[in-house]
């Protein structure tokens, strides 16, 4: 099974590209499940429907729980796991701000998109079940949710009211704020940077000493903090992502298993076919197959 990471890149990249919207149920746990730390230039919003969890976001914990809402604003590093041995039950909205642009500069990019944009405004990051707001923000996320999978008539413009309601809820009960943003910590600095490196250069040998001099930490600084933010090793961590890509490949590509292999990292086929097996419970071959963009 996807780790959430991938699955909401997927679900995103697979809707119409007049449409920068993405709807989805997650659930996040201890394990394989939970949404390891990354970043994107979209909003990202979602309310708790079961179970407890945490979300980190910029390196700042938030316990959530049932109906409490997390809004992620552009470019902000975020992850989160379940808590209490509970699965944390979610549904998610994720949309690209052009989906609320028009195509001159008005006030909608004046006052509202250009700033998450520029990072000089922000969304409060949680928002707790009971606070004011939160019922018809809830709504919203709900709406946006049953239009992405019926696809009715005008389903199109019914989604973009449905996420502009969703962004005027938010400006409209005090969650958001036009002050500028504090500078990203070095320790957040370092691991965006590290992330990035990684994520372009999965292809390659990534030793950890290039890593360290990415981060500008000594190795024994460098390998706690990663452990401490992304829950994982940091041979774990490119382990996971380079699978992931290959799944990714899997699904959208007809390249084989050999090429596949080469280009997200892994140096031999057989090892790569026993940890894919390992994590996705099929081989690469029975994975295409199975998945509904793939190709025999």
């Amino acid at each position: 099974m996807d780790s959430p990471g991938i699955y909401r890149q997927q679900q995103f990249e697979q809707q119409p590209l007049s449409l920068p919207l993405a709807t989805f149920h997650s659930l996040l746990s201890t394990g394989t499940n939970r949404l390891y730390p990354h970043w994107h230039a979209r909003v990202e919003v979602f309310y708790v429907r079961r179970g407890y969890g945490q979300m980190q976001i910029d390196l700042d914990d938030y316990e959530i729980g049932p109906g409490d809402i997390v809004v992620v604003s552009p470019r902000r590093l975020h992850g989160g796991w379940g808590m209490y041995g509970t699965l944390c039950s979610c549904e998610v909205a994720v949309f690209d701000l052009e989906l609320l642009r028009g195509p001159f500069t008005d006030n909608i990019c004046l006052k509202y998109t250009d700033p998450l944009l520029q990072q000089s405004g922000v969304f409060q990051p949680v928002i707790k079940a009971q606070q004011p707001g939160a019922q018809q923000i809830r709504a919203c996320i709900d709406e946006l949710i049953v239009l992405n999978e019926t696809r009715p008539l005008a389903y199109e413009l019914r989604a973009k009211a449905a996420a502009l309601s969703l962004c005027a809820e938010l400006f409209t009960g005090g969650y958001y704020s036009t002050r500028p943003c504090a500078a990203p910590s070095r320790e957040l600095s370092s691991l965006k940077n590290t992330l990035s490196y990684i994520n372009e250069h999965l292809s390659d040998p990534l030793s950890i000493d290039t890593l360290c001099e990415t981060a500008q930490y000594s190795k024994y600084h460098f390998l706690r903090t990663f452990k401490r933010h992304m829950g994982l090793t940091t041979t774990e961590y490119i382990t996971l992502m380079r699978l992931e890509r290959a799944a990714r490949l899997l699904r959208t590509s007809t390249l084989s298993v050999t090429d596949i292999c080469a280009q997200v990292g892994f140096g031999n086929v057989s090892y790569f076919i026993k940890r894919f097996s390992q994590h996705y419970g099929c081989t690469p071959l029975a994975f295409r197959k199975k998945e509904p963009d793939g190709t025999d």
